[in-house]
C-alpha cells in the first residue's frame, strides 16, 4: 500500500515483467532490533546508505560487494543501532527496510494518519502517527506531497512511544501526492457523494410534486355512463 515503485507500474507500467533470467534471492539478515531487512524487495537505490551517511558519523552499513552480487548489509553482520537509524524505513521506496513494531499488526490502509508532536530532546519531534481505533499503531516521519521526509525523527519518537498520551494530535495528515491512504482524500470524496447524493433527491421530489400539480383531473368525466364524482346507488 505505500510502495511507490509499485504505484508508477501500476499506472504507466505492464503488468508483467520483461525479466527472463534468473532473480537474485537473498537469506534474511537480523541488522537489528527494529529494523527488518527484505533484500529481495531491494533495487540498490542507495537512498538508505546516504541518509545513514548524513544523519550518523558512525557508518555501519552500506553496498557489499559488486556488480550483480552487490545487496546492502552491515560491516561484518554488525547491528545498526544509532539514533536515527528508523528514518532508513521512511525513505525506503519498496518496503525492502520495515519497522519490525509494525509487522503482522495491520494492513496499512486500515490505519488513520495524524499529524502530532511532542517535546524531545534528541528531534524536531514532529510525526505522523497512525491509528487503528484508539490505539497507535506506528510512528513515521512526516512528508510531503511528493513523499520525501520533511524532518528525520529520532528513534526514541519512532519506537518507544506508542501512547497517544505520548502527543499533541494536530489533525488529519494532509493530502499526499497520489496517496489512497489519506484520511483527507476520503473525507473529500465522501462529502461529495453524500451532496450529490442529497441533491439528486430532492431534485426528484421536486419534480414529482410539479407533476402532480400540473395534473387536471376531470371530476365529470364519466364512465361507462356515471360521472367520477357520483356515488353509485346501492
Amino acid at each position: 500500500g505505500e510502495c511507490d515503485l509499485q504505484n508508477l507500474s501500476f499506472e504507466h507500467g505492464k503488468s508483467e515483467s520483461r525479466f527472463i533470467e534468473e532473480k537474485r534471492t537473498f537469506e534474511p539478515e537480523d541488522i537489528g532490533p527494529n529494523i527488518q531487512l527484505h533484500m529481495n524487495r531491494c533495487i540498490l537505490c542507495y537512498r538508505c546508505v546516504m541518509v545513514a551517511d548524513q544523519l550518523t558519523d558512525d557508518r555501519v552499513h552500506g553496498v557489499m560487494d559488486r556488480g550483480d552480487h552487490s545487496n546492502i548489509s552491515t560491516c561484518i553482520s554488525k547491528a545498526i543501532d544509532n539514533e536515527f537509524s528508523g528514518n532508513m524505513i521512511d525513505v525506503c521506496p519498496v518496503g525492502a527496510l520495515t519497522d519490525k513494531t509494525f509487522r503482522f499488526k495491520s494492513r496499512v490502509w486500515f490505519n488513520k494518519p495524524y499529524d502530532a508532536h511532542r517535546d524531545c530532546p534528541t528531534c524536531s519531534g514532529k510525526v505522523t502517527v497512525w491509528m487503528f481505533g484508539g490505539e497507535i499503531q506506528r510512528v513515521t516521519g512526516r512528508k510531503d506531497e511528493y513523499h520525501e521526509v520533511d524532518e528525520f525523527i529520532c528513534n526514541s519518537c519512532r519506537f518507544d512511544h506508542k501512547e497517544v498520551t505520548d502527543w499533541v494530535i494536530e489533525g488529519p495528515r494532509k493530502f499526499e501526492k497520489d496517496s489512497v491512504i489519506n484520511q483527507n482524500n476520503y473525507t473529500q470524496k465522501l462529502e461529495k457523494v453524500l451532496i450529490n447524493t442529497e441533491e439528486t433527491i430532492l431534485q426528484g421530489r421536486l419534480e414529482d410534486r410539479k407533476k402532480i400539480s400540473m395534473a387536471e383531473i376531470d371530476y365529470n368525466e364519466k364512465i361507462d355512463g356515471n360521472p367520477l364524482n357520483s356515488k353509485q346507488n346501492g
